[in-house]
């Protein structure tokens, strides 16, 4: 069909369907005699691209498809493509609210009357119409008039009643207008910190990141001094400022035995262990000294009995010769040349 030619046909006479996402709701011209030179002929309702058929008869692409798989020849009509968009529409957006439950009512049969409303049902459902219409509220869809062809940009753009999706859950479908009280409570939607520890969290795990991971979060001193803090302090509190905690005594290294010294009674123990503390910090520097490589001492008794790294100051094995004041040990009977009474040992080194 050449361009500019008019689409002709008796589509008045289609039988309307359901619309659906290839064209354009019937209901929503507001010169529907205009309208339906371009309508359908298979459903009855507007094309969102309006196809033809070489009688110049108007398909929608959806009904056209079944056509040119049968071998029809079908073809694209841009110009009444044109005039289409010049039609004037209100805008077919409505108020969508998941949140609002679809209230279905139960009717429970009667047989007196279901014989009244056989009678009068044409009458009942026209007057159920009525009422509903008079009980919808007035702001339930969009007022917007205009040409079809700036339907998009209205919808896209500021129109209130425009379904959206939202970006966190991908799973609530609301009119833009209730987008942001949905947005406010969405589970899915990262948000930051309550406490302000600085992270982003999904709003549904907001009370599993207080009660397991934010540094803000205030908890009482695992230790028992019963102190209230912030979790990012709590370890450092614990280990190093809690008199609770278990400190270790200046003096184990000298031997003190006292492992279990609360911070609190440090004090108290270093004052009642003062001179234990004083003796064996003595003893160990005493053994310190007597453990020194070199360190000569007096010893008494037999020499084979000598602790490991101890020699005879005999002038043997590199050792000083010290045995002029050696005292020998004897008896009545007899005397051993290995037992002193007095002699001199020195420190040597580990081999």
């Amino acid at each position: 069909m050449a361009e500019g030619v008019e689409i002709t046909g008796s589509n008045d006479a289609v039988e309307k369907k359901a619309p659906h996402d290839a064209v354009w709701d019937m209901d929503l011209f507001l010169n529907n005699e205009a309208a339906l030179n371009y309508a359908c002929f298979s459903c009855g309702h507007v094309p969102n691209k309006c196809m033809s058929d070489d009688k110049y008869k108007p398909y929608c692409e959806a009904c056209a498809k079944p056509l040119v798989e049968k071998g029809v020849a079908i073809q694209a009509t841009p110009f009444a493509d044109g005039r289409i968009g010049e039609l004037k529409l209100k805008c077919k957006n409505k108020l969508t609210d998941p949140s609002v439950p679809v209230v279905v009512p139960v009717v429970v049969p009667d047989e007196k009357a279901a014989e009244a409303a056989a009678d009068g049902a044409a009458a009942d459902e026209k007057a159920a119409e009525a009422a509903a219409d008079a009980a919808a509220p007035a702001n339930n869809e969009c007022t917007w008039t205009g040409a079809l062809k700036d339907w998009q940009t209205h919808n896209d753009g500021e129109c209130t009643f425009t379904v959206q999706q939202c970006p966190h859950c991908k799973a609530y479908d609301c009119s833009k207008s209730l987008m942001t009280a949905h947005d406010e409570k969405c589970g899915e939607k990262s948000i930051p910190c309550e406490l302000t520890c600085g992270q982003n969290v999904l709003r549904k795990n907001m009370e599993s990141h207080k009660a397991d991971d934010c540094e803000q979060t205030v908890l009482k001193c695992g230790i028992g001094c019963e102190l209230e803090l912030i979790r990012k302090l709590k370890q450092a509190h614990e280990t190093q400022e809690c008199p609770k905690r278990i400190v270790t005594c200046a003096f184990r290294k000298y031997g003190c035995t006292q492992q279990d010294v609360k911070a609190e009674e440090l004090e108290k123990h270093d004052k009642e262990n003062e001179i234990r503390h004083l003796q064996i910090q003595v003893q160990f520097l005493q053994n310190s000294v007597q453990d020194q490589v070199g360190v000569i001492k007096m010893y008494g008794g037999n020499i084979k009995e000598l602790v490991e790294g101890w020699k005879l100051c005999d002038g043997t094995q590199g050792t000083v010769d010290l045995s002029a004041q050696f005292i020998q040990s004897s008896d009545d009977d007899q005397k051993d040349p290995e037992n002193y009474a007095l002699c001199y040992i020195v420190k040597t080194p580990a081999q």
